[in-house]
């Protein structure tokens, strides 16, 4: 999915008065976080991606792969909820993100090698 896909549908989904430039900023955030937590885990992982500038990366095509791009959906809504001061619909949007990111993430371990950890021997 590409970035402004998601941002086009977020803002239809939830008007807002965020920009899209801090959406942007918080679509890179959860790759990143994807990256660390996730892909820089596993062996044959070449992500390496400089961070999302808008007016030039629009059309850039986000990390995580179908079927389970609506993480950046419920990602910006817990973002605007949060910023919005909304905590109630923060919570709810964070239970779908959390819902979201334990499935993507069970699909990634079964299907991709982990690399293998380094045993430190000695004192």
């Amino acid at each position: 999915m590409k970035i402004v896909d998601v941002i086009e549908k977020v803002n239809i989904l939830k008007p807002n008065t965020i920009d899209d430039e801090m959406k942007f900023g918080w679509l890179y955030e959860l790759d990143k976080k994807l990256f660390n937590e996730i892909w820089n885990n596993y062996l044959n992982e070449e992500r390496d991606f400089e961070k999302y500038v808008m007016g030039q990366d629009e059309n850039v095509e986000l990390q995580v792969e179908e079927p389970y791009t609506e993480i950046y959906v419920y990602w910006l809504f817990s973002k605007i909820d949060y910023f919005q001061q909304e905590y109630d619909l923060y919570a709810n949007d964070m239970i779908m993100y959390n819902s979201e990111y334990e499935e993507y993430s069970a699909w990634y371990l079964k299907n991709h090698e982990h690399k293998p950890t380094e045993i430190q021997v000695g004192w």
